[in-house]
């Protein structure tokens, strides 16, 4: 064959399968082969059991902003038997207020991708809810968020990653100090407050711990009203000190024999896991037990800065 024959014939059967190859990938296009929706928006309504989120997600409108690429977020979401513990249904959902319901969606938002080897082992992380602050804890318990476990974590996206929780993340609207003092049964405590000047650490925007013995506790250990008022700011600062921690301290973050630091210079105090309590590091004192009765009400109760737990004697 003629050379000049043998390219004509070449150049024709390159544009013959330049242009089958072309034909070829737009009817995949246009005919079922469209790359899969990946987003955290897509990926949510595929999971069953992340249903109640992604109903309250459209309410709201977030699943179109989730639906979105050009944002990174990471989600940590309460499957549907978490958001059903904390009495939350698809029609309890249709019904609430529009500002609560997005407020509570935010608040599981990051406007950030982090993945499981992010996790802080004891740290905040602003949400989109008013960047208030999550607590989140690594532990030999697991991994934690407000205290609730995340049980299972990457669930990639092309915009995101999902971990999800076992419980609702509730956005709290008091201080660790508005608690205190809104709480017939802190009196004392509030009283010591007020004459020590620690005040201003616990509404601090941080990630504190307290440690609140009630009116009964303090009174049996002999800081009653005329106490407090007889003692000098400093007296009063030093036995705060012992109760409130520098970092945040939920009651999944207790094992025995680890520690966490008070205010108190040079002093730390040993936790104690069963039952959950404390008490000064070297102390010969029996531990301060943490009041369990109710979660979010005696303990593991949520601040805007920390997090507070009823204790049944002062610590000494």
């Amino acid at each position: 064959m003629k050379p000049h024959l043998t390219r004509i014939m070449n150049s024709a059967f390159l544009l013959l399968a330049g242009s089958l190859l072309f034909t070829a990938c737009k009817k995949g296009h246009e005919g079922g082969g469209t790359p899969a929706d990946n987003t955290l928006s897509a990926v949510l309504k595929n999971h069953p059991e992340m249903s109640t989120l992604f109903s309250a997600m459209q309410r709201t409108g977030m699943d179109t902003m989730l639906a979105h690429k050009a944002e990174a977020y990471t989600i940590f979401v309460p499957n549907n038997d978490a958001f059903s513990a904390a009495g939350i249904s698809t029609s309890t959902i249709n019904t609430m207020n529009i500002n609560q319901l997005q407020r509570l969606i935010k608040y599981h938002i990051l406007q950030k991708n982090m993945a499981a080897t992010q996790f802080p082992i004891s740290d905040t992380v602003k949400s989109m809810a008013d960047t208030l602050n999550l607590f989140m804890s690594l532990n030999p318990n697991g991994s934690f968020v407000n205290g609730e476990k995340i049980i299972s974590t990457d669930i990639h996206a092309d915009n995101g990653s999902i971990h999800v929780i076992d419980g609702v993340l509730l956005p709290p609207t008091k201080t660790l100090g508005q608690i205190v003092k809104e709480t017939p049964r802190f009196s004392l405590v509030y009283s010591a407050l007020l004459k020590s000047g620690f005040m201003p650490r616990v509404v601090d925007r941080a990630k504190f711990s307290f440690f609140v013995p009630d009116d009964n506790a303090m009174n049996a250990s002999g800081w009653n009203a005329a106490k407090i008022d007889a003692s000098t700011a400093q007296e009063v600062t030093d036995l705060l000190k012992h109760h409130v921690t520098i970092t945040n301290t939920f009651s999944t973050d207790f094992y025995d024999n680890s520690y966490i630091y008070s205010f108190q210079a040079g002093t730390r105090l040993l936790i104690n896991k069963t039952p959950i309590g404390l008490k000064l590091d070297g102390s010969t004192a029996s531990p301060s037990k943490v009041i369990t009765t109710t979660r979010g009400t005696t303990y593991d109760v949520v601040a805007t800065n920390g997090v507070l737990h009823e204790i049944d004697k002062v610590i000494l």
